[in-house]
């Protein structure tokens, strides 16, 4: 029995799977977001210098996503901290996916959390409201 054509068909005959991710779904003001923080990442530290980061970068790009969640949460504006968020968010799933880290990475033998770290991050940023809001 042959399977049901879920695919799109187009004039001349060509045909196309619909299996395909849809890039046209994301937001382009997402996407504008984050090419900024990229840009200016490439420019101070150059063309995808977080690609050459290590486990160790990569699970420090885990809390400082938090730091940039909890920033965003007090109502800080001096960055854009929903798009550093999403570029720490994009980084991760690029490293778990490129096998520099696993899901087992985020369970600590050394009884250490993912949380304890992100508190330690934020101290080592000043403390939780180091930054005033500016609206």
């Amino acid at each position: 029995m042959s399977q049901p054509d879920n695919g799109q068909h187009f004039p001349g005959g060509a045909r196309r799977s619909d299996r395909k991710p849809r890039f046209d779904l994301i937001p382009f003001e997402f996407l504008e977001s984050v090419a900024e923080v990229l840009t200016t990442g490439a420019a101070k530290y150059g063309p995808n210098n977080w690609k050459r980061g290590r486990k160790d970068f990569f699970l420090d790009a885990w809390n400082h996503a938090f730091v940039h969640l909890q920033r965003f949460k007090e109502g800080d504006t001096s960055e854009d901290h929903l798009a550093h968020l999403a570029c720490n968010v994009a980084f991760l799933i690029w490293a778990i996916k490129s096998g520099v880290l696993s899901e087992e990475d985020f369970s600590h033998d050394d009884g250490e959390s993912v949380d304890t770290r992100a508190r330690a991050v934020r101290l080592h940023f000043g403390g939780s409201s180091a930054r005033k809001p500016t609206r």
